[in-house]
C-alpha cells in the first residue's frame, strides 16, 4: 500500500529580540555545534575501528547469514559503535555546556551526528561532513 505524503511547510520570522537574548541564542547554536561535531568525530573514530577489523571484513566477504549479520553487530558494539554508545560520550561533553544546553538536546545532537555516520558505514553516503562556523545547525530535544 503507497502511503500518502502530506505536504509540509516552513515559514521564517525574523525576531525583535534584546541584545542579551541574541546572544544567548548565538551561545547555544555555538555550543550545539561544538557537540554535534564532537560527536561526529568520535563517531567517525568508532567507525574506522570498526572497519579496521580483521575478522569484520572476513563477515563482511563471507555468505550472508543471520549469524552472521549477529557477529557483525556484536563487532560494532564491541567498538562502542551504537547510538547509545555515542550517548555516553555525549554526557561527558556535555557536561562542560550544562549551563546552556541540556542532556537531551545534547543526546539528540548525537544521535544526528551517529545516524550521519551509519550511513557512511553501510555505504549509503560517500563522506560526512562536519559543521562550520557558519553553518546553520538546528537544536531539538528528544522530549516534549
Amino acid at each position: 500500500m503507497a502511503r500518502k505524503c502530506t505536504p509540509t511547510y516552513s515559514i521564517e520570522f525574523s525576531l525583535n529580540i534584546l541584545a542579551w537574548q541574541k546572544h544567548r541564542i548565538e551561545k547555544k547554536f555555538k555550543i550545539a555545534r561544538t557537540v554535534y561535531n564532537s560527536c561526529l568525530g568520535e563517531a567517525l573514530k568508532r567507525h574506522k575501528s570498526v572497519k579496521a577489523t580483521k575478522e569484520y571484513h572476513t563477515l563482511l566477504k563471507g555468505p550472508k547469514s543471520k549469524e552472521r549479520d549477529h557477529r557483525l553487530s556484536e563487532i560494532r558494539l564491541a567498538n562502542g559503535f551504537s547510538e547509545y554508545g555515542l550517548h555516553d560520550f555525549v554526557k561527558l561533553v556535555q557536561h562542560k555546556f550544562k549551563g546552556n544546553i541540556g542532556s537531551l538536546e545534547a543526546q539528540k545532537l548525537a544521535t544526528r551526528a551517529f545516524q550521519t555516520v551509519e550511513k557512511l558505514h553501510f555505504g549509503k553516503a560517500r563522506k560526512v561532513h562536519f559543521k562550520k562556523f557558519d553553518d546553520d545547525i538546528s537544536v531539538e530535544n528528544k522530549s516534549n
